[in-house]
C-alpha cells in the first residue's frame, strides 16, 4: 500500500532555468522582424553588420530598415550595437577586463567599445567594471 512517506513532497536541487527554443521569439509582426532581433541577439558577438541582418531575413535594406524606425524606433545598426552594449555589461558584471569584453561582444575595436560604452552610460566599461564589483550598479 501507499505510506505517508510516499506521500511527501520530493525535491530535487534547482539546477537554474534552461531557455527552450519555444520561448526564443519576438511576438512581433512581420514574423521577419523576429526572426531579424533573433539573429541579432544570437550573432551580436560575430560582429554582424546590417546587411547581414537583411541578408538573413532575405528582405531589403530599405524594407527592414523601415520597419526598425517604425517598429522599435532605431536603426538596424542601433539595435544591434544595444544589444552588443547589454552583452557588453553582462560580461563585465562577470569581472571579465574590458579588452575581452570588447572581443566578445562583438566591437570591432577597444577604442569603439569604450566610446560607445561611455556615451551609453557615462563612464568607461573598466568604471563600470569597478562599480558592480562593489556592488553599486
Amino acid at each position: 500500500g501507499v505510506t505517508r512517506s510516499d506521500l511527501q513532497p520530493r525535491s530535487s536541487p534547482c539546477r537554474g532555468v534552461t531557455q527552450r527554443a519555444s520561448t526564443d521569439v519576438f511576438p512581433i509582426k512581420p514574423e521577419w522582424m523576429g526572426d531579424a532581433l533573433l539573429f541579432i541577439r544570437h550573432h551580436v558577438a560575430d560582429g554582424i553588420s546590417s546587411a547581414d541582418v537583411c541578408r538573413h531575413v532575405g528582405r531589403s535594406h530599405t524594407l527592414v530598415s523601415a520597419n526598425f524606425k517604425k517598429l522599435l524606433n532605431a536603426t538596424i545598426q542601433t539595435e544591434i550595437i544595444r544589444v552588443q552594449l547589454q552583452e557588453a555589461q553582462r560580461l563585465l558584471r562577470a569581472g571579465l577586463q574590458p579588452a575581452k569584453v570588447s572581443a566578445l561582444a562583438g566591437f570591432r575595436s577597444l577604442t569603439y567599445f569604450s566610446t560607445c560604452f561611455s556615451k551609453a552610460f557615462g563612464m568607461p566599461p573598466s568604471a563600470f567594471r569597478t562599480e558592480t564589483s562593489r556592488g553599486r550598479t
